[in-house]
C-alpha cells in the first residue's frame, strides 16, 4: 500500500515477533523478528526482543550477543532503555559465570532505571548476582572478606526485593562468610536475622 510508510511496515512484523513472544512460540519469534532485524539492524527493541525468542529456545550464547548489541545502542540514550538492555543480561552473564561483569551491569542498571517499574528487577537480580559471586568467592580463603562484601550487598536489597526464603539463604550466606573473615559478632547477627526471615531451621545445612 502506497499509503503505508516504511515506519509502519516495520513495525508490523515487529508487533507479530512481540505476539509471538507472549504466545511463547519463540522458534516463529525468532524467524520474524531476524528478517526485521535485516530492514532495521540497529533498532534497540528489535534486538531485545530477538535475543528473548533466542533465549526462550535455550540460545544462549546467540541471546547474550543479540542483549550486547542492544545495550550498545542504548548507551546513547541510557537511562531505562540501558537499563532494559542490562536487566537481561546481567543474569545471563552470572550463568555463565561471568560474576564480575554481571555485577557491574546491573549496577548499571539499578542506576539507570530511574523510579520505572525496571528497578525492582534491577534491584533483585543485582542482589542474586552479589549472592552468587558471594559463594564463588567463599571457595578461596583469599577472597574471604570478598565474600562478605558481596553477602552484605546482598542483604541490602530493599524489602521484598527477595522471598523470605532466598533471604535467609543470603543472611546464612553473610553468617558463614562473617564467620571465614573472623568476625563473629556480625556472623552471630547474620544468623539471628536468618532465624527472623526463615524460622530457626533457616541454616541448618543437609
Amino acid at each position: 500500500d502506497r499509503d503505508v510508510t516504511g515506519v509502519q511496515t516495520c513495525a508490523l512484523p515487529i508487533y507479530l515477533g512481540l505476539v509471538l513472544l507472549l504466545s511463547k512460540k519463540y522458534s516463529e519469534a525468532e524467524q520474524v523478528l531476524a528478517r526485521s532485524l535485516k530492514k532495521v539492524p540497529n533498532d534497540m527493541v528489535v534486538n531485545r526482543l530477538l535475543g528473548r525468542a533466542q533465549l526462550g529456545q535455550h540460545k544462549a550464547q546467540a541471546a547474550q550477543a543479540t542483549y550486547e548489541k542492544a545495550a550498545q545502542m542504548a548507551l546513547r540514550t541510557r537511562g531505562p532503555d540501558l537499563a532494559a538492555a542490562d536487566v537481561e543480561v546481567g543474569p545471563m552473564y552470572a550463568d555463565d559465570g561471568r560474576l564480575d561483569q554481571a555485577v557491574s551491569v546491573l549496577e548499571t542498571a539499578q542506576k539507570e532505571a530511574g523510579q520505572t517499574a525496571l528497578l525492582p528487577v534491577a534491584q533483585r537480580n543485582l542482589a542474586i548476582a552479589h549472592f552468587k559471586r558471594a559463594l564463588a568467592r567463599m571457595r578461596d580463603p583469599k577472597q574471604s572478606d570478598g565474600a562478605l562484601e558481596d553477602m552484605v550487598e546482598a542483604a541490602k536489597a530493599p524489602k521484598g526485593t527477595l522471598t523470605n526464603k532466598e533471604m535467609a539463604a543470603v543472611e546464612c550466606g553473610e553468617a558463614i562468610a562473617a564467620l571465614k573473615a573472623n568476625k563473629i559478632q556480625q556472623a552471630e547477627d547474620a544468623w539471628e536475622a536468618a532465624t527472623k526471615s526463615g524460622g530457626d531451621n533457616a541454616c541448618q545445612f543437609k
